[in-house]
């Protein structure tokens, strides 16, 4: 992507760093990826120490959720948004109709020097964050596609969900929220799962596996959300 909103100096792709006084850095670096009108839209925070790795020299397709792609193949069906045998990877190309990908910053967070670990927390009370995570979603989560049904936000730490919630709500002010994990105007459903990267492996498999504990719980609500606006769309498709 062809983007330099927050680079007010201008900037070049892959190169350009800016740093904050508060330890925030952004690297000129915006992607995306799949249906420019799909159905379900899947949004990272941003892009992590893999993803930005060497990213000059990567293949397009090859950037996105690299590292866990397996472990998010497999939420996303215990949410029954792909099937047995589908994989992420056969939906993150060029021709893709349904699945669009990216994240809620396009270009690469850090936080001292971080892109992973306590990076996501972080941003609960960092203004800077906040200037550029408004500036990107203002560009480009202010006018939905019209097919779009649901969109999956990976993370589901209880601040990150918070702020997310209270953005998305500026932009769609009739947003409401559905559950504890998810919320949504009645056209648009807005779902946070556990996000896949990282070490947790504990919470990841308990989230998915539907586990008798928190993590559980909020896969519940999580797949409950989905399966509502995916009915809800079957009932306005017949009517």
């Amino acid at each position: 992507m062809a983007c330099t909103a927050c680079f007010p100096s201008g900037a070049v792709w892959g190169r350009t760093k800016i740093q904050s006084e508060d330890g925030w850095s952004l690297e000129n670096n915006p992607c995306a990826w799949g249906a420019q009108n799909p159905r379900f839209l899947l949004l990272g925070f941003s892009k992590g120490e893999r993803q930005s790795k060497d990213i000059l020299a990567k293949r397009h397709d090859a950037i996105p959720y690299a590292g866990f792609r397996d472990r998010l193949t497999a939420g996303l069906r215990m949410l029954t948004l792909l099937g047995e045998g589908d994989t992420l990877d056969k939906h993150i190309r060029a021709d893709e109709r349904d699945w669009a990908f990216g994240s809620l910053v396009r270009c690469s967070l850090a936080k001292d020097g971080r892109k992973s670990g306590t990076v996501i927390s972080s941003s609960a009370t960092a203004r800077r964050y906040e200037e550029w995570r408004d500036r990107c979603t203002d560009l480009y989560l202010s006018r939905l596609p019209p097919r779009l049904q649901i969109v999956l936000m990976l993370s589901n730490d209880a601040s990150y969900m918070k702020g997310c919630r209270e953005r998305i709500t500026r932009l769609h002010p009739r947003t409401r929220e559905i559950n504890e994990v998810a919320y949504g105007d009645g056209r648009v459903t807005w779902v946070h799962i556990v996000h896949f990267g990282g070490q947790g492996f504990n919470h990841m498999n308990s989230w998915t596996a539907l586990a008798d504990d928190t993590a559980g719980r909020k896969g519940r609500a999580a797949r409950d959300a989905v399966l509502e606006a995916l009915a809800r769309t079957e009932v306005q498709a017949q009517d």
